[in-house]
C-alpha cells in the first residue's frame, strides 16, 4: 500500500501524463481510493463523466487534471494539499512517490522611495508625502480607474492632501491597499492617482517617465487584479470547496493524517503577459489594461487578488494557493543552458527580464523579444489615446537609450522595426489626436505585429542575400513633454530608397471572405511587377483608410527584400500638392519564377527598376 499501483501510475520512469479508470481502482491501493473518493466528492455522486489525468512526479503537488470538460464550472484540475508538514510527512510515508506539498519562498527585500501616500501606523490615517531623498521601503499599487469617480491630487488640493487624506474620501481598493501596507509594517503606499497631480502637465510626464524606477524599486506591488473600478476593492468574496480525506494506518482505523483537496485554479491574470494574450476571453479586468503592462513587468515583486484566488509573482518565481501554475521556467533553462531556442512559450515577464539582463545584447533574439513586448502591449486597452507611448515609457526606457528611441522604434534597427503591421481582428483605427508619425506603430489604436515574427517569416532574415532595401537618412520627432520616451506633436522619416507606383481595387464580389468591410476586399495591382513578382498581399491599416482605398494611387516604398518577398509600405501623399508621404499600409509580394522558384537579383531589379533610388520624406 505504499506506493502507487499500475493503476494510478503505472512507471516510476513515465514522464507523461497517466490516465486512470475509476472502474479498475483497487481497494487495496491508498492512491486510488484517494482519487475515488475526491473525484466523488466534486462530482457527486459517482464521478466525472470525462478523462482523469494523472500529472508527472516532477510538479511539485499532487494534481489530478480532468479533460473533455462540458461544464465551464467544473474544476479542470484537483490540488492535493495538507494543513501541516507533520501531516505531509505522515502521508508521504504511507506514500511516497505521489504526494508532495508546496512551499512558497519569498524574494529578498528592496529599498527605495519616491513621493508617497504615508500612513500613520497607530491610526492609519494618510497623507501625501514627498520625501526627501530619504529610502525606506514602500509599497505600490496596480489598478483599474474604469469609470468610477476617485480621488485625485489637483492643483487645488495638493496642498490639503499634504496635511491629510480622510480615508472615507478614498475609493474601497484604496483602503484596502492601504491595510495591506499597514499589515506589513509599512508606512508608504505609491498610487497613480493621489501622487502624481493629474492636471499639472509637466508633473504627469515628469512621474509618468519615473514608473519604471517606481514600480522597479517597490517593496511589493498590490495588484487589484480582479476590480473593474475602485469600487470592488482587493478582496473578493469566494466559496472554497475542500474534499477531505481521513487517512488512517495500516490495519487501524485511527486517524493519523487528513488529506485535503480543492479545485485548481484558471490563473486567468496569466494569460495578459503571454504570447496568446489576444485569446483575451475571460482575463481579469485589470490583465486587460495597457498601463497595467508596464506596471507588473516592472515590478520586482507582485501580489495579485484575483477573483479565486492569490497568486505571488516575482522575477524567480510565481505561485498560487491552489499550487498548480503553468511555468516556463522549462523554456528560460532551456534557453540558459544551450542558448536561445524555441520560446513560443515564453511569458512577457521573463522575455523583459532577460531583455533588462543585457544577456544577449544585440542578437536576433532580443529583435523578436522586443517585437514581442509591442505585439501584446499594442493588444491591450487604454483610455486616452495620446497615452499610446506614455504607457509604454517604462518598458522602452528600461531596455533603450534616449537617443536610440524614436516614437516607438529603436534607430539602430530602424528599417526592421518599420515592418509592423495591423492585425485586423482588433479593428485598428487612427487615435483622435496626433500621438506618433504614421510610420510609427504607436499612430494605430489596435494590435501590432512584426512581418519578421510572422509565421515562418523569422527563418528568412538571416539568410544570405537578405537584405534591407532603403537606408534612413533622418528620423526626428517633436516632443509635447519632458519625457524622452512620451507623447509626441509631430514627426518626420527622411529616407533615400526605390518607390514602385500601384493601384488599389475593390475586388469582385464573389472573391470576398465575408462580408464586413476589411482587407480581405481590396486587391493590389502593380503594372510594373512583370512574371518575376507574383501573389501581391496587402494590408491597410485601419478601416477608415480601407473604405477610401478602392481606385487610390500609392507608392510602394520597397523596404527588405528575402529570397522569398519583398517588404513594402504602402504610402500616399499627404496632400495633391505635398511631396511629403503617409503610411496608410503595407505590402509584400512574393518574387522568383513562378515555375521553377528560382531567385535573383534581377528579378528584384527587374520589378523596382534600374534607377537610382530616391529620397521621400514620411510623416
Amino acid at each position: 500500500m505504499g506506493d502507487l499501483c499500475g493503476v494510478c501510475f503505472p512507471s516510476e520512469f513515465d514522464l507523461q501524463p497517466t490516465r486512470f479508470f475509476f472502474e479498475n481502482a483497487k481497494e487495496s491501493c491508498l492512491s486510488c481510493q484517494i482519487i475515488v473518493q475526491t473525484l466523488k466528492f466534486f462530482y457527486p455522486p459517482s464521478g466525472p463523466n470525462l478523462k482523469v489525468l494523472l500529472n508527472p512526479l516532477e510538479t511539485k503537488t499532487a494534481i489530478l487534471t480532468l479533460s473533455d470538460l462540458q461544464d465551464e464550472e467544473a474544476p479542470s484540475s484537483i490540488v492535493y494539499y495538507t494543513r501541516s508538514e507533520a501531516e505531509s510527512r505522515i502521508i508521504g510515508m504511507l506514500n511516497r512517490l505521489f504526494f508532495k506539498i508546496l512551499l512558497i519562498a519569498l524574494a529578498q527585500e528592496v529599498g527605495g522611495c519616491f513621493e508617497t501616500v504615508y500612513i500613520e501606523p497607530e491610526t492609519g490615517k494618510c497623507r501625501l508625502y514627498e520625501s526627501g531623498g530619504e529610502h525606506e521601503n514602500y509599497v505600490t499599487l496596480s489598478h483599474c480607474w474604469g469609470s468610477l469617480t476617485i480621488l485625485t491630487t489637483k492643483k487645488n488640493n495638493l496642498s490639503l492632501h499634504k496635511k491629510s487624506i480622510e480615508l472615507a474620501a478614498l475609493p474601497k481598493t484604496f483602503q484596502d491597499a492601504i491595510q495591506v501596507t499597514r499589515s506589513l509594517g509599512i508606512r508608504y503606499l505609491w498610487i497613480d492617482s493621489l501622487c502624481i497631480v493629474q492636471d499639472d502637465l509637466e508633473d504627469w510626464a515628469r512621474e509618468s517617465s519615473r514608473m519604471a524606477s517606481i514600480y522597479r524599486d517597490s517593496y511589493l506591488t498590490l495588484s487589484a487584479t480582479s476590480a473593474r473600478d475602485g469600487s470592488e476593492g482587493l478582496f473578493k468574496p469566494r466559496e472554497v470547496q475542500i474534499g477531505c480525506v481521513k487517512l488512517t494506518a495500516p490495519g487501524s482505523e485511527e486517524v493519523i493524517a487528513t488529506l485535503l483537496a480543492r479545485r485548481g485554479r484558471k490563473h486567468t491574470c496569466f494569460q495578459g503577459t503571454h504570447t496568446d494574450i489576444w485569446k483575451n476571453d475571460g482575463l481579469e479586468p485589470l490583465m486587460t489594461r495597457a498601463w497595467v503592462y508596464q506596471e507588473r513587468l516592472l515590478s520586482r515583486r507582485l501580489l495579485h487578488f484575483a477573483s479565486d484566488e492569490m497568486i505571488w509573482e516575482c522575477q524567480t518565481m510565481a505561485d498560487c494557493e491552489c499550487g498548480f501554475l503553468p511555468t516556463d521556467e522549462p523554456v528560460r533553462k532551456a534557453l540558459r543552458d544551450k542558448g536561445d531556442t524555441d520560446e513560443a512559450n515564453m511569458s512577457d515577464r521573463s522575455v523583459f527580464e532577460i531583455l533588462n539582463s543585457r544577456e544577449k545584447e544585440g542578437t536576433e533574439a532580443e529583435t523578436q523579444r522586443w517585437y514581442q513586448l509591442i505585439r501584446n502591449y499594442t493588444f491591450l486597452n487604454i483610455t486616452k489615446d495620446e497615452d499610446r507611448l506614455p504607457a509604454f515609457s517604462g518598458i522602452a526606457s528600461s531596455l533603450i537609450t534616449a537617443d536610440n528611441y524614436i516614437a516607438g522604434l529603436r534607430k539602430d534597427n530602424g528599417v526592421r522595426d518599420l515592418l509592423w503591421f495591423v492585425l485586423s481582428s482588433t479593428n485598428p483605427r487612427r487615435a483622435k489626436s496626433y500621438i506618433a508619425p504614421s510610420w510609427s506603430w504607436a499612430s494605430i489604436i489596435g494590435g501590432i505585429g512584426n512581418y519578421t515574427i510572422m509565421y515562418d517569416y523569422p527563418t528568412e532574415w538571416n539568410r544570405p542575400g537578405n537584405r534591407s532595401l532603403v537606408e534612413i537618412l533622418e528620423s526626428n520627432t517633436v516632443k509635447s513633454t519632458s519625457d524622452a520616451f512620451g507623447r509626441l506633436c509631430g514627426g518626420e522619416l527622411k529616407v533615400r530608397g526605390h518607390c514602385i507606383q500601384g493601384k488599389i481595387f475593390e475586388k469582385d464580389r464573389k472573391d470576398w471572405i465575408g462580408t464586413s468591410w476589411g482587407n480581405h476586399r481590396l486587391r493590389l495591382d502593380i503594372p510594373s511587377q512583370g512574371g518575376m513578382a507574383w501573389l501581391p498581399e496587402l494590408i491597410i491599416d485601419t478601416i477608415e483608410d480601407i473604405r477610401h482605398a478602392p481606385g487610390t494611387s500609392v507608392s510602394l516604398l520597397a523596404v527588405w527584400v528575402t529570397e522569398k518577398r519583398i517588404y513594402f509600405l504602402v504610402l500616399v501623399q499627404k496632400t495633391r500638392f505635398s511631396r511629403k508621404l503617409r503610411r496608410v499600409g503595407s505590402a509584400t509580394v512574393a518574387v522568383g519564377d513562378l515555375i521553377t522558384g528560382s531567385f535573383s537579383d534581377d528579378m528584384v531589379e527587374n520589378l523596382l527598376g534600374t534607377s537610382p533610388p530616391k529620397e521621400f520624406i514620411i510623416i
